[in-house]
């Protein structure tokens, strides 16, 4: 049973990973964009 929330857990910061990674990617692009529109 414990192993099972284990296994849970580690998809879920996986999930929660990918989801900040691709965010930081988006803000990064709007941000670089904004800049040179400056």
């Amino acid at each position: 049973m414990r192993n099972m929330v284990y296994e849970n857990t580690q998809k879920l910061n996986r999930q929660a990973l990918l989801f900040v990674a691709l965010h930081t990617l988006v803000i990064l692009n709007f941000v670089i964009d904004f800049e040179f529109f400056i």
